[in-house]
């Protein structure tokens, strides 16, 4: 039992392990210059996976921008015997913002997908999942706002999984197409992010009769008293 116990942990270290091998290997096309992940009040962003928890991993491909269009990409494919990833492409402006991975496969919480995308715009957020399963379930293609999935797996215990998660955050709406939350017993909780893009809501002008121009100056009549 104690041998089963360290050979499932350290089955779940390799998949988190060769995620971000996966990220770190491949060259990127048109990556960010200044490396910036959205972190400005008026930027959109985007970014293709990334990992928080006992096996950090910075956003990558990640890009931000504050005005234009910024793009970086993955295209390799990479294969272990545990995950497979390939053409992760993101996309960013500050209205506007995209974010897709293809082949996702993590076989250690049984979960795969031929493509995980998610779309920014004007402040609203979308996902998609194509041919998407988790432990044989199969998963929406268009996902509500914050779909929760709990999954119970014999090695793992419960994993989290949100779908199409929506948040406020200080430069407008961040959506991320998939969020697994996995335990990973006395090491804590990995969070591993799939497709994510931040947008700017859309600012209208002032509307109304009149709006943008000054109101037209109104005659005031006065009598003067003449003497002489």
């Amino acid at each position: 039992m104690r041998y089963g116990t360290v050979t499932a942990r350290l089955a779940r270290g390799v998949v988190l392990a060769a995620v971000g091998g996966l990220l770190t290997a491949g060259p990127a096309v048109a990556a960010p210059q200044d490396g910036k992940t959205g972190t400005g009040d008026r930027e959109g962003s985007a970014f293709g996976l990334a990992l928080s928890g006992p096996i950090p991993l910075a956003p990558k491909p990640a890009v931000a921008s504050a005005s234009g269009t910024r793009r970086a990409a993955l295209l390799d494919e990479q294969h272990t015997k545990v995950l497979k990833a390939s053409a992760l492409d993101v996309a960013a402006s500050p209205a506007m913002s995209r974010a897709s991975v293809a082949k996702l496969r993590v076989a250690a919480v049984k979960l795969a997908a031929d493509l995980v995308r998610a779309h920014c715009s004007g402040g609203k957020g979308a996902a998609e999942l194509v041919d998407a399963v988790i432990a044989g379930r199969r998963l929406p293609v268009s996902p509500a706002p914050n779909t929760t999935i709990p999954v119970d797996l014999p090695q793992l215990g419960q994993v989290a999984l949100v779908l199409n998660k929506q948040e406020r955050v200080p430069n407008g709406t961040r959506v991320t197409a998939m969020e697994l939350t996995a335990p990973l017993g006395k090491l804590g909780t990995e969070v591993v992010q799939v497709s994510s893009a931040t947008c700017l809501p859309v600012v209208k002008a002032p509307s109304g009769k009149g709006a943008g121009t000054a109101p037209r100056p109104k005659p005031v009549r006065h009598d003067l008293p003449v003497t002489g």
